[in-house]
């Protein structure tokens, strides 16, 4: 059964290829994982919802997308994602599934917690490449 953001995902993507002949998918460009109680308890972190901004296991797993919109506006590893547009992320609300409601070139606003202080930040979202 699709839910709302699923079909709208879908007539966007279908409206998308009627105007320009392409898909085009909104960019952030930062890797993460969700934060829930458990990943907040062992890392004694302030928050139990958000993307924590973390590289991967190799070496060329970075954090940020070098160039990218969230590096461009000085994300950094171990910045939490807190919101999109006032929208909260959590682990039922992912942060992928909320960048994809918008369109390449987008503003939002994001909520973040950056070097232990909330602060908010302007983003251009870009196509994914």
């Amino acid at each position: 059964m699709f839910g709302t953001r699923s079909i709208n995902e879908v007539k966007k993507t279908i409206q998308q290829v009627k105007d320009n002949g392409k898909i085009s998918i909104p960019f952030l460009g930062v890797r993460y994982i969700i934060l829930n109680k458990s990943i907040q308890k062992e890392n004694d972190l302030p928050f139990d919802y958000g993307a924590l901004v973390l590289r991967g296991e190799k070496i060329t797993d970075l954090a940020v997308v070098p160039g990218s919109p969230a590096d461009k506006t000085d994300i950094v590893e171990n910045d939490i994602i807190l919101e999109i547009n006032n929208e909260k992320i959590t682990e039922k609300n992912q942060l992928s599934n909320i960048i994809v409601e918008y369109n390449a070139g987008d503003e939002v606003i994001l909520k973040i917690w950056h070097k232990g202080e909330d602060k908010e930040v302007k983003v251009k979202l870009e196509e994914r490449k």
